[in-house]
C-alpha cells in the first residue's frame, strides 16, 4: 500500500470514527449510561449497546491514529507526538479490556449479584478503567501539543485534542445522568472537530497547515 493509499484508508476510518462517536454521544441522554446507573439500566441493551458503540470507535482510532502521526514525524514536535501516540494507544487498549468486562460481566452482576458490583469498582479492577484515562490524558496532551508544534495540521486541532483530553478526565466528577451526558457531548464535539479535520486532510490529501 502506498503512503497516499494509506494516508486516504486512515482518513477514511477517523471520518467513521467520528460519525460513530458522534451518534454515541446521543445515548447517555436516552440510557444512563454512567457508573451509577441503576440497575435495571444495567441490564438495559441500550447500555451495553452504547458500550460496545464505544468499543469499534476505540478500534477505529487505533487503525486511523498512526497515519495522523506520521505526518508529524518528520516536523517540530515528532518525538513528542511518538510518545503521545504511544500513550494513548496504551490508554486505548486499557478501556477497551475495561469496556469488554462491562459489556460482558456487568449486565449479568446486576441481574444475579448486583450487591457485588460496587466493590469490584473499589478492588484493583479500578487500575484499567483509571489508568487508561489518565495515559489518553497524557497521551492526548502530548500529541496536541505536537501538532500545535509542527504546524501540519491547523492550531485548532491541537488545541481541540488537548480539551477533549480535559473533557475526557471531566466526565468522572459528572456521574450523574443528566450531567454525564452533557459533559460526554462537549468532549465528542471536540474530539470529532479535531479527528474531522485530520480524516478529512488525510482522506483527501489536502495540506492542512494554518
Amino acid at each position: 500500500m502506498s503512503t497516499a493509499s494509506l494516508y486516504r484508508f486512515s482518513g477514511i476510518i477517523l471520518l467513521l470514527s467520528v460519525g460513530l462517536n458522534l451518534i454515541a454521544s446521543i445515548w447517555p441522554f436516552l440510557v444512563d449510561t454512567s457508573l451509577n446507573a441503576p440497575m435495571s439500566e444495567l441490564q438495559s441493551p441500550q447500555w451495553a449497546t452504547f458500550y460496545s458503540l464505544c468499543f469499534i470507535i476505540f478500534m477505529l482510532l487505533l487503525i486511523g491514529l498512526p497515519a495522523m502521526y506520521l505526518r508529524l514525524s518528520g516536523e517540530r514536535g515528532g518525538k513528542m507526538g511518538l510518545i503521545g501516540l504511544f500513550l494513548y494507544i496504551v490508554g486505548i487498549f486499557l478501556k477497551m479490556a475495561t469496556i469488554a468486562f462491562f459489556v460482558s460481566v456487568i449486565p449479568l452482576l446486576a441481574k444475579q449479584a448486583p450487591e457485588v458490583i460496587a466493590p469490584i469498582y473499589d478492588s484493583n479492577f479500578a487500575i484499567f478503567p483509571l489508568g487508561g484515562m489518565l495515559l489518553c490524558l497524557i497521551g492526548f496532551i502530548l500529541l496536541g501539543s505536537a501538532v500545535i508544534r509542527a504546524k501540519v495540521y491547523p492550531r485548532f486541532v491541537g488545541v481541540l485534542i488537548i480539551v477533549s483530553a480535559l473533557l475526557d478526565v471531566a466526565q468522572v466528577a459528572f456521574q450523574d445522568g443528566r450531567s454525564f451526558a452533557i459533559v460526554n457531548l462537549l468532549f465528542a464535539i471536540s474530539i470529532s472537530l479535531a479527528l474531522g479535520s485530520v480524516g478529512k486532510s488525510l482522506a483527501t490529501g489536502q495540506k492542512s497547515a494554518g
